[in-house]
């Protein structure tokens, strides 16, 4: 592996660097949602003249080396991850709140609000925003369906994101963060009945065969965290004017694109459940309210901490905007 490393770097480093020749990593595999968004962007920038070089970030390191490798113009593009991103532009971690948002709309509106915020503090490590996307997870489960805060109580979650695992705690539940590699034996054996995962997770670890009952995220969305597409600064400035614009523009189409794959996802997760003869409920009603009221709670807390209380009050107000 590391003299694959290595011999890559010393690829991407033996050619000159022209402005239009651009380099892009993503999460996942090319024929996952990242995947295709990345060969998408690059097929609609060639007729401008710019050529993106497009390649999964676990070619190279992983996450962290996406994010550093951008930052430091090794690569110029880049997806990451929310939690990723927030360790170094702390405001990021408003998006990271748990039920912050529990659909795209809100979400949405979220970042129309305080996007320029946002973008203020990616620009102080030397990155400019593009665009947002999304991952949803929610909860699956061998035993009931998870559908209120009370059907945690005492059980044992697979979870992976530190803010969801102190949700899960927050309302009686017991957090058990275990590597992608021990989930499905864990919850095949009984040593944990329920889980919060990513779909794309649920779908690619064929979860669905250890779990009678999946929580439809379609109906509100217990984990929606952002997938951020961002690009180095100084790469972005030194593009012409027109190619900067048509950058901006394809983005732009790349986040509706995305929340049409992400829905289509969503869809056949439950698919997956339904059709196989087990349950797919969602969170709904009073059900929501005591979610929302438990998530609320503690994002306060996390705000505080974080010192982003003041974006968080602007995120709320967007978020329950009729």
């Amino acid at each position: 592996m590391f003299l694959i490393i290595v011999l890559v770097l010393a690829a991407l480093g033996s050619t000159a660097r022209a402005d239009t020749e651009l380099r892009m990593t993503y999460p996942g595999s090319p024929e996952g949602v990242w995947g295709r968004l990345s060969t998408g962007l690059a097929a609609d920038l060639k007729p401008d003249g710019v050529t993106i070089e497009t390649f999964p970030e676990h070619v190279m390191g992983g996450s962290k080396w996406a994010l550093d490798a951008v930052r430091n113009n090794i690569i110029d593009l880049a997806f990451i991850g929310g939690y990723l991103l927030a360790q170094d532009a702390k405001a990021l971690n408003v998006l990271n709140l748990p039920m912050l948002a529990t659909d795209l709309k809100q979400a949405r509106a979220i970042v129309a609000e305080i996007g320029p915020e946002l973008a203020s503090e990616a620009d102080k490590i030397n990155l400019d925003i593009l665009a947002y996307t999304w991952v949803v997870g929610t909860f699956i489960s061998a035993d009931q369906c998870v559908v209120k805060p009370d059907d945690l109580r005492g059980a044992k979650v697979i979870d992976g994101p530190r803010f969801h695992q102190m949700l899960v705690e927050s309302v009686g539940g017991v957090p058990l963060p275990l590597p992608f590699a021990e989930i499905f034996s864990a919850m095949q054996s009984g040593l944990s009945n329920t889980g919060l995962f990513t779909i794309p997770l649920i779908l690619d670890g064929k979860l669905n065969e250890t779990t009678d009952c999946i929580t439809d995220p379609s109906v509100a969305a217990i984990m929606l965290i952002p997938v951020i597409l961002v690009i180095n600064k100084q790469v972005f400035d030194t593009l012409s004017p027109e190619n900067q614009k048509s950058l901006k523009a394809l983005a732009t189409m790349l986040e509706e694109k995305s929340a049409s794959e992400i829905e289509d996802l969503v869809a056949q997760a439950v698919k997956v459940y339904v059709e196989d003869g087990k349950s797919a409920q969602g969170i709904e009603g009073e059900a929501l309210t005591a979610w929302r009221s438990a998530a609320d709670k503690l994002n306060e807390t996390l705000a505080k901490e974080y010192g982003v209380g003041d974006l968080y009050q602007k995120a709320l107000k967007a978020r329950d905007v009729p």
